[in-house]
């Protein structure tokens, strides 16, 4: 099971219709929260933007979100390139033919992806904690 699925299945959500979901209130200093938003901005772009949205299942969405957290784990990603990567898991898995423009798309994010520092990577000018970059006295 999917990371994602794992924390909805434990939510009091795991029952409601995906419209449901979106009206529901979260607090943004909650992980599972914040991953349940991405989950919810996957589902918004990928209806607006997919020729066949009804083909979009929860199912397809908890895979991309899964392995786009996999992908990012531990790293301080930008998240136009974790949305970016997503979207193109997303259509891999409903087995929508990429385009050239979606091919681009895929490197770039994979490449912001792989040169993203680590969350807590310490380096000689600072360490990184999530946003904040402290220096060393």
């Amino acid at each position: 099971m999917s990371i994602i699925a794992s924390r909805l299945n434990d939510s009091s959500l795991k029952d409601e219709p995906l419209e449901y979901i979106e009206d529901t209130p979260f607090d943004s200093s909650d992980t599972d929260a914040m991953l349940g938003s991405f989950y919810l901005e996957l589902a918004s772009r990928a209806k607006s933007s997919l020729h066949n949205p009804s083909a979009i299942s929860k199912k397809a969405l908890e895979v991309a979100c899964s392995e786009t957290i996999q992908e990012c784990e531990g790293k301080d990603v930008k998240q136009w390139a974790m949305m970016d990567f997503a979207m193109i898991r997303l259509k891999l898995y409903l087995k929508v033919e990429l385009s050239e423009f979606d091919e681009k798309i895929y490197e770039e994010a994979k490449k912001n992806i792989r040169q993203s520092p680590s969350i807590d990577s310490d380096d000689d000018k600072g360490f990184n904690s999530g946003n904040f970059i402290y220096a060393k006295v």
